[in-house]
């Protein structure tokens, strides 16, 4: 193997390895707290916890209005850096105040609500600035500043609670304290990432602005909403099919599981800046695709070994009698993430409103088929959903990247 094909593996190693690490890191503070709860407080209420994190996130992407992404394809023509920094701190403020004044409508403690609330929104000011670096910088080095601060974050989260459990026994209030610290680092990182030159002045010219920058992101928006309900549409159904312990272990399950959907994601994250520049179906389509494979192979082997017995240790339950359960919600999600995985291709065509269109089809006839005909069984959905996003992503995208007026799509986004 000659010199420069070594270090172009190495880089590639480098890149991943920030990549996943990034990803990793920004789903570990929602595990590690589903964690704690499920010791400290008890299974039953750590399933809440998810519950009310994945409603968290349909309402949290839906506020993001898919900024993060259309930086990318918008390339700051037409609004500065701080039109988005503006945009996304009015809309993510809108979404948390109508949230948490929701709260008594759900069946879920709103201390729980308002923590999930805050690790949102610290999530949200990580996910801008991602967007903004991702632009302005070379992929590898803006992939080690999503994985530094999310590390960061991390630590800011977790740091608090464990010193502060010292000398309080309300193990809620210490994490609501680390997750309001994790909201003001993040949102202070984006803040000098994306401040820039220009005055500020919010009034009549910047709400124009921001509602024009909306309204170019809508298909982007939209496609971030459907992908975000089918993503965490298990964890939203869990509460009203399971009760009890049971729901405690569906609902940690799932929880555990976003982990494996960060490790696509951060595949997806890396290949992004590349898909987007080339204008047919070719060899780097094909790499993405054959990547990602072998994640859900990788991932699917530690499902069905190991990953069980961890997940019983992590949230402690008994592995024997929840192990078959635990390992099929494992082995189903990883398919089901794949699927996912393969409809973000959408987003370097002119045909992003395809995304949303083949998630909300494939979630329809998985719905029907396994509430409808054979009764709700959470790992069919799954797959079923899986498979008919990747088929679907796979053929279409194949299809209107031979389009003759494909090219020059990038320039003509909306």
């Amino acid at each position: 193997m000659s010199r420069l094909s070594i270090s172009a593996l190495v880089r590639w190693a480098e890149h991943h390895l920030f990549g996943v690490a990034g990803q990793v890191a920004a789903a570990a503070p929602v595990v590690l707290v589903t964690m704690i709860i499920s010791h400290q407080v008890g299974l039953e209420l750590a399933g809440k916890f998810v519950v009310a994190a994945g409603i968290a996130a349909v309402l949290f992407t839906a506020a993001s209005l898919g900024l993060a992404a259309f930086v990318v394809v918008e390339k700051l023509q037409q609004f500065d850096t701080r039109d988005f920094l503006i945009t996304r701190a009015f809309s993510a403020g809108f979404v948390s105040l109508a949230f948490i004044a929701g709260a008594p409508f759900l069946s879920i403690p709103t201390e729980l609500v308002t923590l999930v609330v805050m690790m949102r929104l610290a999530d949200a000011g990580v996910e801008m600035s991602w967007g903004i670096d991702i632009y302005r910088l070379p992929s590898d080095q803006a992939m080690r500043r999503y994985a530094s601060v999310n590390t960061l974050k991390l630590i800011v989260t977790v740091v608090p609670v464990a010193f502060l459990y010292l000398f309080a026994g309300d193990i809620i209030a210490c994490l609501m304290v680390g997750a309001g610290l994790s909201c003001v680092f993040t949102w202070y990182w984006l803040h000098q990432n994306a401040w820039g030159d220009r005055s500020f002045r919010v009034g009549a010219g910047q709400v124009r602005r921001s509602a024009n920058l909306a309204r170019g992101a809508s298909w982007f928006a939209i496609s971030y909403l459907v992908v975000a309900f089918t993503s965490n549409s298990p964890r939203i159904l869990a509460d009203s099919l399971f009760a009890g312990d049971m729901l405690g272990v569906v609902g940690v399950t799932l929880s555990f599981c976003t982990i494996l959907g960060m490790i696509f994601l951060s595949s997806w994250l890396r290949w992004f800046p590349k898909l987007s520049r080339e204008l047919w179906f070719g060899a780097k389509h094909i790499m993405f695709v054959l990547e990602s494979l072998l994640i859900l192979l990788i991932l699917a082997f530690l499902g069905y070994t190991i990953m069980p017995k961890i997940v019983s240790i992590l949230f402690n339950f008994d592995y024997i009698e929840y192990k078959e359960e635990v390992r099929s919600i494992i082995l189903s999600t990883v398919i089901f993430m794949f699927g996912m995985n393969m409809t973000n291709m959408f987003k370097t065509t002119k045909f992003v409103w395809l995304e949303p269109a083949v998630s909300i089809f494939s979630l329809s006839v998985s719905y029907v088929i396994f509430v409808h005909f054979m009764g709700f069984l959470i790992e069919g959905y799954l797959v079923a959903s899986g498979v008919c996003m990747a088929v679907s992503a796979l053929a279409l995208n194949y299809l209107v990247h031979k389009d003759s007026m494909y090219r020059g799509a990038h320039e003509k986004a909306p």
